[in-house]
This record gives C-alpha cells, structure tokens and sequence, in this order.
C-alpha cells in the first residue's frame, strides 16, 4: 500500500509547471512517474492505467479536478485511517438519501460511524486504526 500524502504534497504535484511541461511533451522522468503514480494511488485508490501515451498526463489533470472540486473532502480522504476489503461498499441511508463508500470516498468518520453502527462488520476492512 503507498504511503500516505498530504494536501500539501498533492497540491505541490498538481501545481508544479515543470511536470506538467514534461508530461504534456512524454519527457518525463522515471521519478516523475512514480511520483505521480503515488499521489494517483493515494487519491484514486489505484494505479495510473498506463495503457495510452497521455496517460500520466491525463491523470494529473484528473488529480487537478479532485483537488478543485471538494479540497475538505479530498483531505479528509488523504488522511484516512481505514481500508475496506477489495469490493467491499458501504451503504449509508439516510435523510440525504443513499450515499455509497467505497475506499475512493472514505473518510475516518464515515468508517467510524459505520462501525458504530454495525460492529459486527469489523471483517469489511482491511485496515484499522490500531485504536480500534
């Protein structure tokens, strides 16, 4: 499992002219690469798919959406302190409808919550706070 990163890292990948020079012109580094490869896994949950030319390119545009669309979220998720199981969903029903958690939206709270809810299912995850 990659390490985790923070906002800050993510924000200084995102932001940086330069990898994205050498990405958009298939100049970059190797490190570059894995770089990008650590901040995408740590956002998304999974490897960059690198079955195209453009494709670590496009996954730095992907990270920049992440970031701009919900930063409290995308935070909270970076800090998070539980894995679920391969395949593994939570269904959450409530006054706001059904909101579904998979391991690319959980948070510390929603599993806390969820596992306060039903702690019989302490088996769903693969990761827990040693806390627990």
């Amino acid at each position: 499992m990659p390490r985790h990163i923070t906002l800050k890292e993510l924000e200084g990948i995102v932001g940086d002219a330069a990898l994205e020079h050498r990405l958009r012109s298939n100049t970059h580094t190797p490190g570059d690469a894995e770089w990008l490869d650590r901040a995408y896994q740590a956002v998304f949950k999974q490897k960059i798919n690198r079955h195209c030319v453009n494709c670590l390119y496009d996954a730095l545009i992907l990270l920049r959406i992440r970031l701009k669309n919900d930063v409290q979220q995308l935070k909270s998720q970076l800090e998070c302190h539980y894995r679920l199981k391969a395949g593994v969903v939570l269904r959450f029903d409530g006054n706001a409808g059904t909101r579904l958690y998979t391991n690319a939206n959980l948070t510390d709270d929603i599993a806390e919550r969820w596992l306060r809810a039903h702690p019989d299912t302490r088996h769903y995850f693969s990761l827990l706070p040693e806390t627990m």
